[in-house]
């Protein structure tokens, strides 16, 4: 994907931004999420080169996503999750928006141009990302270092749970 975006870049100088959109109920995240939680899961994927390679590159995200899971709920996503349709949902909601944010940061810094994510959902057909305050919609700016990246997280993060709910 950067070698097409890379020719874009040289070859479109008008193209002012880049996006890089993900989409809820995504199939991919989702098995990288249930390989995550249950690792038993992952051997019929990792038999099919092509799903593996898709569901490999997506486990980072997963982590991310636990991680700011875990900060906002106070509670260890691993085995929780895999008792709680509640917070594997979130951790699937949450691994798509650190996939975008992710992917976008990749592509700004990769290009050295302007870069954006969003999700879109499939349900409201819209693209927007959670936050704290619910979905807001629109793509957002691509995180430009690790700390803004945390924060885009926990912001989704917080969306599913709030603080109280750990």
């Amino acid at each position: 994907m950067l070698g097409s975006l890379h020719y874009a870049s040289d070859h479109l100088p008008r193209v002012q931004l880049f996006s890089v959109i993900g989409h809820s109920q995504c199939g991919a995240v989702t098995a990288a999420v249930d390989a995550f939680l249950d690792p038993g899961s992952y051997l019929p994927v990792a038999q099919l080169a092509p799903l593996r390679e898709i569901v490999d590159s997506l486990f980072g995200s997963v982590r991310l996503a636990a991680n700011a899971l875990q900060q906002i709920t106070g509670r260890a996503v691993l085995p929780a999750a895999a008792e709680s349709a509640e917070l594997r949902d979130a951790l699937i909601g949450v691994s798509a928006v650190a996939n975008a944010a992710l992917s976008a940061n990749v592509v700004a810094r990769n290009l050295e141009r302007e870069a954006a994510f969003g999700v879109y959902d499939l349900a409201q057909h819209t693209v927007g990302t959670m936050t704290a305050t619910g979905w807001k919609t629109g793509l957002q700016p691509a995180p430009k270092d690790d700390e803004e990246l945390q924060a885009v997280l926990a912001d989704a993060a917080a969306g599913y749970f709030s603080p109280a709910a750990g």
